[in-house]
């Protein structure tokens, strides 16, 4: 048993005699992680990136090579006889293989079955049968348009385009995941959503009406969410002017109280906020706001205090995200919102919290308004007064 460093390369200085070789870890020095899926601290497995003893290589295995066998690849469902030679290449047996039009199926048999994976297919049309030379890396058509990037931003990318061929199309990939809220204007773009190219990537197929023109490409979503957030902010903006400068309403019935007026309840205000907040936040986020509410039920002088309680918590959330941004640096990609998944209850309470206490504060004012003395009643003339 000997103990090895967590990185770098170990060397065993005794040596080492036998024909077989059996490695086991005995134990490690847990290091955990958060695990993606389930937001829940994992031990991280230890890796070893190679392993193995010095003057020892692993021979290639030559291969034979096989006759005419009709258990490996089938056409249409019906099996096509090939032979493998000695690279493991596989060709048919036929000088040529027909088609007709339409669609076709080619079929391999697992690698478990037969004893052979195939895994790349290569079919050629032309009166050339003998198989074509791979290709070296880096061959290609040609040349194609130059692309110049003129600005990018967040959310858009203005391209240049020369080089072009008019009417030869060509393909314009943008290396962002592909959504049909990326769209492209410019000369010769098809309308509409892209095209999936690389698995992943906008694509547009061009075609060019001349040889130097502009593009732009846009997220397309990003001005609905600039409008949302300009208009939120004219709302926080109106509701603190109203907080400034508004007066204290008069009371609207001036013979007496509101009679027959009727609200719900604190206690009934606090158990339905606190049921909310237990079905879309969370257990711990229910028992303050329930805690809360029932405090304010049983005593109004502490609710100077507690109505700095959302904002208190809300702060808290903003003060979280500011110091993990500014301590943990996270990447501002679309996993973001998951970096910050701490502040999101303390964030959603506060706004639960503000619910109970305006509801509280509802019910209160209602309840002095019941039991305030009744004005009394002024002295109207009892003469009457007529014209003739």
């Amino acid at each position: 048993v000997v103990d090895v460093a967590g990185d770098g390369p170990f060397v065993l200085d005794a040596p080492l005699t036998g024909t077989s070789f059996r490695f086991v870890i005995e134990a490690v020095e847990e290091r955990r992680t958060i695990e993606w899926f389930s937001d829940t601290a994992q031990v991280v497995p230890p890796a070893i990136a190679e392993l193995g003893i010095p003057a020892l290589a692993v021979q290639r295995a030559t291969f034979a090579g096989t006759a005419c066998r009709a258990d490996l690849v089938a056409v249409d469902g019906q099996p096509l006889d090939v032979q493998v030679d000695a690279e493991g290449i596989v060709t048919p047996c036929v000088a040529e293989l027909q088609l007709g039009a339409g669609e076709h199926t080619v079929t391999a048999t697992p690698g478990r079955e037969s004893g052979l994976d195939i895994d790349r297919l290569v079919l050629r049309s032309g009166l050339d049968t003998a198989p074509a030379p791979a290709a070296e890396p880096g061959e290609g058509e040609g040349d194609g348009p130059r692309v110049t990037v003129l600005g990018e931003g967040r959310s858009s990318v203005d391209v240049r385009i020369d080089g072009a061929t008019p009417g030869e199309p060509f393909w314009l990939v943008l290396g962002q995941s592909q959504n049909a809220g990326w769209e492209a204007d410019g000369p010769g773009v098809p309308a509409g959503e892209s095209t999936l190219v690389d698995g992943y990537a906008n694509g547009w197929l061009v075609t060019p009406e001349r040889s130097t023109f502009t593009v732009s490409m846009s997220w397309t979503p990003q001005g609905a969410i600039t409008t949302a957030l300009a208009l939120s902010a004219a709302a926080a903006l109106l509701c603190l002017v109203l907080i400034v400068f508004s007066r204290p309403a008069a009371d609207p019935d001036p013979v007496g109280p509101g009679v027959g007026r009727r609200g719900i309840t604190p206690a009934v205000a606090g158990a339905l906020t606190a049921v909310g907040t237990l079905l879309f936040v969370g257990p711990v986020a229910a028992l303050v706001v329930a805690i809360t509410g029932f405090v304010l039920w049983l005593r109004p002088g502490l609710a100077p205090w507690l109505r700095w309680a959302p904002a208190a918590t809300y702060a808290l959330a903003a003060a979280y995200v500011v110091a993990r941004q500014a301590i943990s640096k996270p990447g501002s990609a679309f996993e973001w919102p998951a970096e910050q998944a701490t502040a999101h209850q303390p964030a959603l309470t506060a706004v639960a919290l503000l619910v109970v206490v305006l509801a509280v504060d509802a019910s209160h004012r209602r309840a002095a308004v019941a039991a305030a003395p009744e004005p009394p009643l002024r002295d109207l003339p009892t003469g009457v007064d007529t014209i003739g």
